[in-house]
């Protein structure tokens, strides 16, 4: 882990080290997180989303130190969501507006995973309940201001520009 890198922290940066090392899971949201949360329609009303080459990157190095990797999202652009994270080896997706709270509790009894060995990445009201359970609550550096007292880590990165690769080159180098 890097120590030149210095990440903006609630706690110290010893507890933000022993937390990563207990997670298994990265899950992260999409609209904010990995995209800079603008809704991108075509002329036939058809939305598309831009996704950092950088992140993708980022999944590489997370699956070799071990990561799973998932994706909890509402239900926009489901077809384009799920070419983009299955391409990229992603082991959990779930795109559709129900509760992120009910499917993340779902997700934890259908993979027999605990809530501490989860890290979660959202940016707004809808991500909250989520944060408040996972082991480590990470945010982006332009997420809404409600969600910051709910997060770990907030990032210096902001929303569709690397925040994937942020956490991965903290763990990684």
């Amino acid at each position: 882990m890097s120590g030149v890198y210095k990440p903006s922290l609630k706690a110290s940066e010893d507890t933000l080290k022993e937390k990563l090392t207990q997670c298994k899971w990265l899950i992260t949201d999409i609209d904010g997180v990995l995209t800079d949360g603008k809704m991108n329609l075509t002329e036939n009303g058809d939305e598309f989303k831009q996704f950092h080459v950088r992140d993708g990157i980022a999944a590489a190095l997370l699956k070799e130190k071990g990561f799973k990797l998932g994706v909890l999202s509402a239900g926009f652009a489901k077809n384009a969501i799920n070419k983009r994270f299955n391409a990229q080896g992603f082991d959990y997706i779930s795109v559709d507006g129900t509760s992120k709270l009910d499917r993340f509790q779902q997700f934890l009894l259908d993979n027999h995973t605990s809530s501490d060995e989860v890290i979660y990445i959202g940016d707004d009201i809808n991500d909250v309940e989520v944060m408040k359970r996972c082991g480590l609550a990470i945010c982006p550096n332009d997420a809404h201001f409600s969600v910051f007292d709910h997060c770990d880590w907030r990032l210096k990165t902001k929303g569709g520009n690397g925040c994937l690769r942020e956490i991965a080159d903290y763990i990684y180098f």
